[in-house]
C-alpha cells in the first residue's frame, strides 16, 4: 500500500530533475551510441510528461547542437559564459 502512495506522489508532483550524469553522457556520446540513446530516451520521457528541460554543463557547439535537436528548453554552461563576478554580470545584462 505504501508503494502505491509513493507512485501516486510521483505522478502528481512537479519536480525538477537533475541529471548528474548528463554532462558525462553528452561528452562521450560521440564514442558510442549508448550515452546518446540514454539521453534521447530521458528527453523523450520528460517531453511526454510536459517537463521543462534545462541542461547545465554545456561546453561545446556539438553539445548545443545535440541538446537543441533533442528539444532542451534552456542551456547553460561554459559555452555561453564562464562564472564571473557580480559587477561583470551586471554590466553584461545592463
Amino acid at each position: 500500500m505504501e508503494r502505491n502512495k509513493t507512485i501516486m506522489k510521483l505522478c502528481y508532483l512537479q519536480t525538477a530533475l537533475y541529471i548528474v550524469f548528463l554532462t558525462a553522457l553528452i561528452r562521450h556520446h560521440r564514442q558510442g551510441m549508448n550515452g546518446k540513446i540514454v539521453l534521447q530516451e530521458i528527453f523523450h520521457l520528460l517531453k511526454r510528461t510536459n517537463k521543462f528541460i534545462v541542461c547545465e554543463g554545456v561546453e561545446t557547439k556539438d553539445m548545443v547542437n545535440f541538446l537543441v535537436a533533442e528539444g532542451c528548453d534552456e542551456l547553460q554552461g561554459y559555452y555561453y559564459y564562464k562564472p564571473m563576478e557580480m559587477a561583470k554580470f551586471e554590466q553584461l545584462i545592463g
